[in-house]
């Protein structure tokens, strides 16, 4: 073998190296996006159901406003 060929073949053992370290980091970082998709989802859905909440505790206490005025309108 000559040096030529030496290099060549080490050339490739590094792009082969390259090429595993690669795949192995976009795996990792689609994985994590998958998390990271999970995980928002399941922080909107909470968040819906927080703001869902708050209208409601904004409509009940705005009846119990009107009650209260004897269901009278805002002052002009």
């Amino acid at each position: 073998m000559d040096e030529a060929e030496s290099l060549r073949e080490f050339i490739r053992e590094l792009l082969l190296r390259f090429d595993r370290k690669t795949d192995a980091w976009e795996r990792a970082q689609e994985r994590r996006h998958r998390e990271y998709m999970a995980n928002f989802a399941s922080l909107q859905a909470d968040m819906d159901i927080l703001r869902d909440e708050s209208r409601a505790h904004t409509q009940a206490l705005l009846r119990v406003i009107d009650r209260l005025d004897n269901g009278g309108g805002a002052t002009a």
